[in-house]
């Protein structure tokens, strides 16, 4: 089985192109997905090398590479908002979206990984952590703080949702055009979209289309030991026949993007979902060693994930 991992785990330190190329390639993988961390120009000078040492872009985190004169430090998946209800600022998202749909289509990638923003309110999920961390997360006052912040959400959230169906119209339209697959990822916070039945409102509208399902296995788990929801039964059961991908990574607690084998999440329990053709990212950050990854790939064979 091929897995792939993330510039992520190092395209935030001071690395050339060439460079990330190089610390990447000693982990043994065949393939990387193209996080939104890498610089234009980091990009420019990993095309070559990539060629030359068979190492192939299995995916691309949108928006990617990160545009040239942005401060690298405000890299995010939500650097350009497609639910903004700002016309200009929203059609400028579709348009950076657009161009990473058509990179990937340059590299014969069929996997774009997308986040599509979120509603404009106050974020408080730090006090629902917080429960976690006290041991109350079964508490009557954790129940009733997420029932109120969720009763906030449904209030504020059609408009910014209506702008998502109408960014997610014209990226559908190119996708299909390019032949690539957009990934829908769900989400770490309870403001971002899509949430809960908000995917289910997606793939109806865009039934047929380019659109899929992709899954995070921390933002998954996370929002499953905080009681927000239930990954296996609200997320990946409903749309296993739209899975398009995972970023595979293990949690320690409420950390996730550690490499598999250094926390407490059991990958076993995602076997079910799989099929052979599933894109297998590893999204694991810097705090990971080389020697962690390498043992994290083999901790995944070895369970025939």
């Amino acid at each position: 089985m091929t897995y792939a991992l993330s510039t992520s785990w190092q395209s935030t330190e001071p690395l050339s192109g060439m460079g990330l190329v190089d610390i990447i390639e000693q982990t043994g993988v065949e393939a990387i997905e193209l996080d939104y961390r890498v610089t234009a120009e980091q990009w420019r000078e990993m095309q070559k090398p990539l060629r030359q040492r068979g190492i192939r872009v299995a995916s691309l985190h949108a928006c990617t590479p990160l545009p040239e004169n942005f401060d690298k430090k405000k890299a995010s998946g939500d650097l350009f908002l497609l639910s903004s209800r700002d016309e200009e600022e929203r059609r400028f998202a579709v348009k950076k979206a657009i161009q990473s749909l058509q990179l990937a289509a340059d590299l014969q990638t069929q996997a774009v990984v997308f986040h599509l923003g979120r509603v404009e309110m106050e974020d408080q999920t730090n006090v629902l952590k917080q429960f976690y961390h006290d041991n109350e997360i079964e508490s009557e006052g954790a129940a009733a703080f997420m029932q109120q912040k969720l009763a906030e959400r449904t209030r504020l959230a059609p408009p910014y949702f209506d702008q998502v169906l109408k960014s997610l119209e014209r990226m559908n339209e190119e996708a299909c055009r390019l032949d690539v697959y957009i990934g829908i990822e769900n989400r770490y916070r309870y403001h971002e979209i899509p949430f809960k039945s908000e995917f289910d409102t997606i793939f109806t509208e865009f039934t047929g289309g380019n659109l899929r399902y992709w899954h995070d296995t921390g933002h998954g788990e996370i929002f499953q030991r905080l009681r927000v929801l239930d990954a296996r039964a609200d997320l990946l059961q409903p749309y296993k026949p739209l899975l398009l991908g995972m970023h595979l990574h293990d949690i320690k607690g409420l950390k996730d993007h550690h490499a598999p084998g250094t926390g407490d999440f059991d990958f076993n329990q995602l076997k079910p979902f799989f099929r052979p053709e599933t894109v297998r990212i590893l999204e694991i950050h810097k705090q990971a060693s080389l020697d962690e990854i390498q043992q994290g790939v083999q901790l995944l064979q070895e369970i025939d994930l």
